[in-house]
């Protein structure tokens, strides 16, 4: 998709179009949680939680419908055969990473699971190789080399760790925690996140101007406003809990969805933007796969960390409180980095 907007977009278009894709994602992580929540408490076809599978299902068709009369044909002159060898081992990669991560906890850490971790090391060594080879090769490896050692691309994909793992983990610990000590529904856990979704909304209205305005700056921004509202969070976790309630959780997280959005309107977009135009397709394609990954890297690890701290004195309150702080603090590390871009 990034990739169609690169080559059918130019100028303002082109931003503001990659920053609504951007804007997207999160608003759809958010609003997911909320219509998760009503097919939970319908309880469709007496299925409980596999319910919220069934989402996939219209979005799907529909999505499909609206690509094959929609979007025009952009393909490239010279057709390169997929990296099929890459694409394995970058799958080998991550499951010998995620599995061990989401599975490890609940089987006690078997010798399985650090064996599985400590694979990992010579997986990526062996799909490096194979990139570095298939490239020099004159072939078109599924993640270039070349692409990158594109300072943008290296600085992108920093900024883009931080906040994927970070925001994909608190999106699990969040449900989890709503729906546990605070015993809110899964529908009132699902209301919880609907201000985080309103400021994604106003940042897809005025993100792009801004971005017009302060560029690169404005990911800096964001991740000061998004500290602010997690470190907010951080106190009503600790004051208040487990007496919340979506209106008492609605301020932190109207700010933190707030300073999200400012993150990822122009991430996206002043990533890519930076890359050649002949290689926007595989630099969106690195930028979406490290999105992904790290989502789900998040659930398992901060999930994880929350998880072992809820069991303890700290209680689901305070281990939130933790998770939050947590964000503020990484948040606040990437503003540095931030800065590095132009």
């Amino acid at each position: 998709m990034l990739a169609s907007i690169s080559s059918l977009l130019t100028g303002e278009h082109r931003a503001r179009a990659m920053a609504m894709f951007g804007v997207a994602g999160g608003a759809a992580a958010a609003l997911g949680q909320i219509l998760g929540g009503v097919l939970i408490e319908a309880n469709v076809f007496d299925l409980g939680w596999r319910s919220v599978f069934l989402v996939n299902v219209p979005v799907g068709i529909v999505a499909l419908i609206a690509a094959v009369k929609l979007l025009p044909e952009t393909r490239a002159h010279n057709a390169q055969r997929v990296d099929i060898v890459g694409a394995a081992l970058l799958a080998l990669t991550l499951v010998l990473l995620l599995l061990p991560l989401t599975e490890g906890r609940p089987l006690g850490w078997p010798l399985w699971t650090w064996v599985s971790l400590a694979a990992t090391i010579p997986a990526v060594a062996l799909l490096g190789l194979h990139q570095h080879r298939s490239e020099k090769a004159g072939r078109a490896p599924l993640i270039p080399p070349t692409v990158l050692r594109l300072r943008a691309m290296r600085i992108g994909l920093l900024l883009a760790v931080g906040f994927f793992t970070t925001f994909g983990g608190f999106m699990f610990v969040f449900a989890l925690a709503t729906q546990g000590e605070a015993g809110m529904s899964p529908l009132e856990g699902g209301l919880s996140l609907l201000p985080m979704a309103v400021g994604f909304l106003i940042t897809s209205i005025y993100g792009p101007r801004l971005q017009q305005r302060y560029g690169a700056g404005l990911i800096l921004r964001g991740w000061i406003v998004q500290s602010v509202g997690y470190a907010v969070l951080a106190v009503v976790a600790l004051t208040v809990w487990p007496d919340v309630t979506p209106w008492t959780l609605a301020i932190p997280m109207l700010i933190a969805g707030f300073g999200s959005g400012l993150v990822m309107v122009p991430l996206i977009g002043v990533v890519v933007g930076q890359v050649p135009p002949a290689q926007a397709g595989l630099g969106s394609g690195i930028l979406l796969t490290s999105q992904q990954t790290c989502l789900a890297l998040g659930a398992a690890t901060v999930g994880t960390a929350y998880l072992s701290l809820a069991g303890t004195s700290w209680g689901q309150g305070g281990a939130l409180a933790a998770v939050a702080l947590a964000i503020t603090a990484i948040s606040l590390l990437m503003t540095p980095v931030t800065a590095k871009l132009r």
